[in-house]
């Protein structure tokens, strides 16, 4: 390499960071490994839901780990966060999706899943730039609608109840929670 080269010519300034792209990755490992903990002493159609679910996501961590391994040893890419760390209209718009489905996740107690899931995936559209009144309501309302018809009337779930259950639960065979 020619010392007058400048840094940004360099051929490891031209390497695409992907250490960023491990961050899904890792926290979706680490989440199947505990579905598969928590899921374990339950009957065995949660740990058969379990295992179909978490294996081939792992699979899938295992190969995007690999492929990034490959393009750093082979020098196509560095380990480095990149831009994640700069502050962007997209980092903004990362840090309030996860602070709406962390609100998601304090909230269902109390608001029960299918009110809290409506306004978690409202707020989400709408921080993704969703401007459609359409789609802002019939997505969610789709949505929710689809959880509780499937989860809670069907299947008969044990899911966190709100006024929107309390509000239909009468209508349910057995008319109970």
């Amino acid at each position: 390499m020619d010392s007058r080269q400048s840094r940004e010519t360099s051929p490891s300034a031209q390497r695409r960071a992907l250490g960023a792209d491990l961050l899904i990755p890792v926290f979706a490992g680490l989440f199947a490994l505990y579905f598969f903990w928590d899921t374990w002493g339950l009957k065995w159609e949660a740990r058969i839901n379990g295992i179909l679910i978490g294996v081939p996501l792992l699979g899938l961590i295992v190969l995007k780990i690999t492929s990034t391994v490959i393009a750093a040893t082979k020098g196509e890419a560095s380990m480095r966060l990149g831009t994640i760390t700069a502050w962007s209209p997209d980092q903004r718009r990362r840090l309030l999706l996860f602070a709406v489905f962390a609100g998601f996740a304090m909230l269902i107690g109390w608001l029960g899943v299918t009110l809290s899931l409506f306004f978690a995936l409202l707020a989400g559209l709408w921080i993704l730039d969703v401007r459609s009144p359409a789609v802002l309501a019939l997505l969610p309302a789709g949505t929710a609608a689809l959880v509780y018809v499937l989860f809670i009337a069907v299947l008969d779930k044990r899911m966190p109840y709100g006024p929107v259950e309390n509000l239909l639960a009468p209508l349910l065979v057995g008319g109970g929670m």
